[in-house]
C-alpha cells in the first residue's frame, strides 16, 4: 500500500517537472472528470500580491464564527502539505489526501495527461471539500488570477487585496500588466472587494464591462494587519449571507502564524517582496521605535530580495543570510552578491536555516536586539523548529494567541 509521504512526494515531483499551463484545460478537464467539484459550493475568491492569505483565513474565521462549514484552500504551506486545506482550522486528512490523490492520479492516467502540482492540488481540495460538505469555500490563487487553476470556480464574491510587482518572467514587468492578470477571477455580476493597494485601471476596466458591483477598502495602515482586516471586513459586509458583526469582528481578528507573529523577542514575518517588507519595516518602527533590529532572511529566487535586502539593511543591525531547501530558494552566493552592492553592508551567511537561527539568536539576546525572521514561507518551518516553536499536528496554526491589531500596540511593550 503507498503511504501518505509517497502520494506527497510523487505530487511535488510535479513541481519541477512541470511547468504552470498557459491555459485552464487540464484543471477544466480534471474537474469535470469529476462532476465539478468546484460547483458543489459557494466560494470566495481572493487574489493579490499581498495579504490575500491573510484577508483569506480572516473571511473564513468570520464565516466559521457564524457557524459555518467552512473550507479554506491556501498555499503555500509552512510546516505541512495539509495546511493548504483545511475545514474550520482542522487540516485535511492523511487518509483523506491519499484517497484524493490516488482518484486524481487515477483520473489523469485516463486523460494520458500531466497535471502540475498546483492543478493537483487544486483538484484534491475542490474533491474534499464537497465530500465533506462543506457550506462554503474561501479559495485564495497560487499565482497571477487569469490562468490560476483556482479561476475554474463561480464564486459569490471576489476579493484583489494589492498589487505589487512579483512573477515578472510569468506576470509581466509592469503593474498594470500584473494588475490585468489578478483581475482574471472578475466575473460578472460579482462583487468585487479592492484593498487600498490594488486600484488599477486594468481592474477597473474589467469589473465595468463585466457589470461587476465594486467595493473599495479605504484603510491605508502602518501595520499591513490593519489593512488586511478592513479587506476582509468589507468583503464579508457585502456576501449574500447573514453575518452578524461579532462574528465579523472575531474573524478579523485572525492573524495567520508568521504574519508579524511575535514570541518572546522574536519576530517571525513572511514579507517577501519589497512592498511587504517596507510594511514590516513600518510595523517595526510604529511598535518598537527605540529597538534595535537584527534579520535573518531567506527569499525566493523569483522575488526582487535585492531590493528587499536593500530595504532591511538600511535598518539592521546585522543581516543573517539563509537558503531555504526548496529548488524555488535564492542561492547564498546570489544573495551575497546582493549584500555586497550594498553601502555599510554587515551581513554573514550560514549554511542551515536553523544553524543561521540559533546564531541570529545568540547575537541577539548578546546585543539586547530584536531579531526579525523574515521572507519566504519556505524557512519558517525550520526557523521555528530551531526555536522550538511547533503548531498543532492537525490545526491550522492560527496563532490565536496574536492581539487583534486596535490592541496590539500595547500588547507588544
Amino acid at each position: 500500500m503507498i503511504s501518505y509521504t509517497q502520494y506527497v512526494e510523487r505530487l511535488f515531483e510535479r513541481s519541477a517537472s512541470v511547468a504552470m499551463h498557459q491555459d485552464l484545460s487540464h484543471i477544466q478537464l480534471l474537474d469535470k472528470g469529476f462532476n465539478h467539484p468546484s460547483q458543489s459550493y459557494p466560494t470566495i475568491h481572493v487574489a493579490g500580491s499581498n495579504g490575500k492569505g491573510s484577508v483569506s483565513a480572516k473571511i473564513a474565521a468570520a464565516l466559521q464564527q457564524q457557524g459555518y462549514n467552512v473550507g479554506l484552500y491556501t498555499s503555500p504551506h509552512l510546516f505541512t502539505f495539509r495546511e493548504r486545506i483545511a475545514i474550520n482550522g482542522h487540516c485535511i486528512t492523511e487518509e483523506a489526501v491519499i484517497d484524493g490523490l490516488q482518484q486524481i492520479f487515477q483520473l489523469e492516467g485516463t486523460y494520458g495527461m500531466r497535471a502540475s502540482f498546483f492543478e493537483l492540488t487544486t483538484l484534491l481540495a475542490f474533491l474534499y471539500f464537497r465530500e465533506s460538505a462543506v457550506d462554503i469555500a474561501v479559495i485564495e490563487t497560487g499565482l497571477g488570477g487569469r490562468l490560476d487553476a483556482t479561476n475554474v470556480i463561480r464564486p459569490i464574491s471576489t476579493v484583489i487585496t494589492s498589487i505589487s510587482r512579483e512573477h515578472a518572467h510569468i506576470l509581466g514587468e509592469d503593474l498594470e500588466m500584473i494588475a490585468a492578470e489578478k483581475a482574471g477571477i472578475i466575473k460578472e455580476n460579482i462583487p468585487l472587494v479592492l484593498g487600498p493597494k490594488a486600484r488599477y485601471q486594468s481592474i477597473y476596466e474589467r469589473a465595468k464591462t463585466l457589470h461587476a458591483p465594486l467595493y473599495l477598502s479605504k484603510k491605508i495602515s502602518q501595520f499591513f494587519d490593519e489593512e488586511n482586516s478592513a479587506v476582509a471586513e468589507l468583503a464579508l459586509q457585502h456576501l449574500p449571507l447573514s453575518l452578524s458583526p461579532q462574528a465579523i469582528a472575531q474573524g478579523i481578528a485572525f492573524r495567520p502564524s508568521c504574519r508579524f507573529e511575535k514570541r518572546g523577542d522574536v519576530i517571525f514575518d513572511v514579507a517577501h517582496n519589497p512592498d511587504a517588507i517596507f510594511h514590516l519595516l513600518q510595523a517595526l518602527h510604529t511598535f518598537f521605535p527605540k529597538r534595535h533590529v537584527r534579520f535573518l532572511v531567506g527569499f525566493s529566487a523569483d522575488k526582487d530580495y535585492a531590493l528587499c535586502l536593500k530595504l532591511i539593511s538600511d535598518v539592521a543591525t546585522h543581516v543573517h543570510l539563509v537558503q531555504a531547501s526548496t529548488p524555488r530558494a535564492a542561492a547564498l552566493s546570489d544573495l551575497a552578491a546582493a549584500m555586497e552592492q550594498i553601502k555599510e553592508r554587515a551581513y554573514s551567511l550560514h549554511d542551515t536555516v536553523i544553524e543561521g537561527v540559533l546564531h541570529a539568536q545568540r547575537s541577539a539576546l548578546e546585543n539586547g536586539e530584536l531579531l526579525v525572521i523574515a521572507g519566504s514561507f519556505y524557512i519558517m518551518a525550520d526557523a521555528k523548529a530551531a526555536l522550538g516553536v511547533y503548531p498543532p499536528r492537525d490545526s491550522l496554526d492560527l496563532n490565536e494567541k496574536n492581539f487583534s491589531s486596535s490592541s496590539f500596540s500595547s500588547a507588544l511593550t
